[in-house]
């Protein structure tokens, strides 16, 4: 068991809806975004989404205005087939949006069920 870096970067909003991490390994997904730079009247909206068989499911959508807190939190999330993070900035001037993830990989007997 231990964590292991997956993602660290900026992004550059675009107004699309952007990814910012899509990995399909099995393990727990936790991270960071910064959102210091949005200023009054910007909108940001983070789409979490999991992997289940072959297609990515919305899983959270949480709408931002300027947050309280700059950096916003991923809650870690179990998945067996991965997990696709999202940003968009759909209202103001476009802002830098730094991240970083990380994965907890779980070694351990395999289950048949």
């Amino acid at each position: 068991m231990g964590f292991q870096e997956i993602a660290e970067g900026t992004l550059i909003s675009d107004g699309s809806e952007q990814v910012l991490l899509q990995q399909t390994d099995a393990g727990r997904y936790s991270g960071y975004i910064d959102l210091s730079g949005m200023i009054f009247g910007d909108i940001v909206i983070v789409r979490e989404y999991i992997l289940i068989g072959n297609t990515y499911k919305i899983y959270h959508t949480e709408s931002l205005v300027v947050p309280t807190d700059p950096i916003l939190y991923i809650l870690p999330k179990e998945s067996l087939n991965g997990i696709r993070l999202t940003l968009q900035q759909t209202v103001g001037g476009f802002k830098s949006y730094p991240y970083q993830f990380i994965i907890e990989v779980i070694a351990g007997p395999a289950i048949t069920l």
